[in-house]
């Protein structure tokens, strides 16, 4: 009988397996240790998580922009994000269409830089909303998982850093590699990680589910961020990817993150306010190298919305102040943000109208059908 209660007993985490959690679970840990030693335990690993991070990500991003071109920076930075949350987060249906799925998203991330040079406007949102439209289709059928915020942020991120750039033949060829090599990468990882997951529930299954509220919101998503990238051609804006990023922060999440979009709206500006000014003390204290280093590392510890938009601003102020000068990076930074989160609220109103529209007329042709 002893024996069958010492088996059933929980076993204590590894600190390998404590560097996989997240901080909140990390910090809630560190809470409701009993002893010192339990609290340092966990707090060691809170630490050591974010230093690893930081220390995977620029060690990644080097090599890749090392051998691929520094144009291939960009694409880095999309992958290191994309491996982090792959090992965690499925698509939410079998392993052979998630594997297909990840061909029709990195084949969309590949063929982005092409897009700007069609010369119609309205061409142009066609395809920025189609290719869009496909890759949270492929990876947000549950908005719940956080996929659509990722890969909204690296479409985004993609089409803006290599904006008004014409890429030469060997930069495709380079491109190319670079592409299949991550495929592959990711491919293997979704296959040893969810292979057992989602056996039964195919991609056309997902979407047949009667998730009339998704596609709204999912078609919405795509079609604001597209009609943003359009516009911003014709903007005198010097950092529009900063208004695009803060809409895509807050229209990603509205209505399922268990927290109400005006919160986040809160949260957004007052977190790149204070960020903002800490980053004006930090650069009379810190070198330029560091100040985008410390900023991930305690981006890697911060559990809030509110305070891991705090520091995301020293990575991106870090960039714009070496082109713009601090003052007007700065305030470039609170203003496109305050931009980015204003016309999110007006368009998850639109949103939210169409879906209240369509409920609607859903009710009463059930009434009409009854009668």
């Amino acid at each position: 009988m002893r024996k069958a209660i010492v088996l059933k007993e929980e076993r204590p985490l590894g600190f390998y397996q404590s560097l996989q959690l997240d901080p909140i679970i990390l910090k809630q840990k560190i809470k409701e240790a009993k002893t010192k030693k339990e609290k340092r335990r966990w707090l060691a690993s809170l630490i050591s998580r974010s230093c690893l991070i930081v220390a995977f990500a620029v060690l990644m991003i080097s090599v890749v922009t090392a051998i691929f071109g520094i144009e291939a920076k960009a694409e880095a930075v999309v992958f290191f994000c994309m491996l982090l949350s792959l090992r965690f987060v499925d698509f939410g249906y079998t392993i052979t269409h998630s594997i297909w799925g990840l061909a029709g998203v990195m084949g969309a991330f590949f063929i982005l830089p092409e897009i700007q040079w069609i010369p119609s406007a309205m061409l142009r949102l066609v395809v920025y909303f189609g290719l869009l439209t496909i890759i949270l289709l492929v990876t947000a059928s549950e908005p719940k998982m956080g996929n659509a915020g990722l890969y909204g942020f690296a479409y985004i991120f993609i089409v803006y850093s290599i904006w008004g750039e014409k890429l030469a033949l060997q930069q495709w060829l380079n491109r190319s590699i670079l592409f299949l090599l991550f495929f592959g990468i990711f491919a293997v990882i979704l296959y040893k990680k969810h292979r057992t997951k989602n056996k039964t529930t195919s991609f056309l299954a997902v979407w047949r589910n009667g998730k009339r509220r998704q596609l709204v919101w999912l078609f919405g998503y795509s079609l604001s961020i597209s009609i943003l990238i359009v516009l911003s051609r014709y903007s005198s804006f010097q950092r529009f990817m900063w208004i695009g990023f803060a809409f895509s922060s807050l229209y990603s999440s509205y209505g399922f993150l268990g927290i109400t979009f005006k919160e986040r709206a809160i949260d957004r500006i007052l977190g790149t306010i204070l960020g903002s000014a800490l980053f004006i003390v930090a650069s009379s204290l810190l070198p330029s190298g560091l100040l985008s280093l410390s900023g991930g590392f305690i981006l890697g510890i911060c559990s809030t919305y509110r305070y891991k938009t705090v520091f995301n601003c020293f990575g991106a102020l870090t960039v714009a102040s070496s082109l713009f000068g601090l003052t007007e990076a700065t305030m470039m930074r609170v203003i496109d943000n305050m931009i980015g989160v204003g016309v999110a609220l007006l368009f998850i109103w639109l949103t939210q109208w169409y879906s209240k529209k369509m409920e609607w007329y859903k009710d009463r042709r059930k009434q009409s059908l009854l009668e």
